[in-house]
């Protein structure tokens, strides 16, 4: 299917992204989404081990479980997350590691068709998974 001014984006490639990978998307897309509520922050920690790692070089970001819960509920309490229902988060690529996946991934739009990204930006992630639980995150961009 092709969307009207995207036919040369690819579509949303989630087909061979783990279950629990898609749902970090989707969860996270909610949180991000204007109206979201603390649910929305614990239904993500949901798809996570108890020792999780979330990394971001350009920012150097290194939290635990705990001090990242606290900084998506400060932003949410702050009123930081305003994006609108139709805000989505497209996989664009992935790569299969050993119990890891690299996503390359975009900021888009909703449409009939999944995902569709909305211009060229692409960020990369890296999942490492411990019995199909999210262990680490490393951002990448």
């Amino acid at each position: 299917m092709l969307v009207a001014g995207c036919a040369h984006q690819k579509p949303d490639a989630r087909a061979d992204v783990p279950d629990a990978v898609v749902q970090y998307f989707d969860r996270l897309d909610a949180i991000y989404r204007s109206g979201s509520t603390p649910v929305d922050i614990n239904t993500l920690f949901d798809l996570m081990t108890r020792d999780v790692r979330y990394l971001h070089t350009a920012y150097e970001a290194d939290f635990n479980r705990e001090t990242w819960y606290t900084a998506f509920s400060r932003i949410q309490s702050n009123g930081g997350y305003q994006e609108p229902a139709t805000f989505c988060s497209a996989i664009t690529n992935s790569i299969p590691g050993d119990n890891s996946y690299a996503i390359q991934y975009a900021p888009g739009s909703v449409s009939p068709g999944g995902c569709v990204p909305d211009d060229d930006t692409r960020m990369l992630v890296v999942f490492s998974l411990r019995e199909g639980k999210i262990a680490r995150i490393e951002e990448l961009w």
